[in-house]
């Protein structure tokens, strides 16, 4: 867990002396452990169906050139 001035955008492994900011002074601080991450790309149904469609055409081209 690491801590960062919001004012000064200074940071720490452990809490700030007296909760102060030893960059500016500020006591404005938080933790960044509890920010929440970056969001992953989750599939949505659009890409599901361009994924069924590619495949199908990719399976369809190899079905045509093996058989010519």
């Amino acid at each position: 867990m690491s801590y960062q001035c919001r004012d000064c955008s200074y940071r720490a492994r452990s809490p700030f002396i007296d909760g102060r900011c030893p960059g500016c002074g500020s006591y404005d601080i938080f933790s960044t452990a509890s920010r929440p991450g970056p969001r992953q790309a989750g599939s949505s149904p659009v890409r599901l169906a361009i994924l069924v469609l590619l495949s199908a055409y990719l399976a369809w081209e190899i079905g045509q050139r093996l058989s010519g």
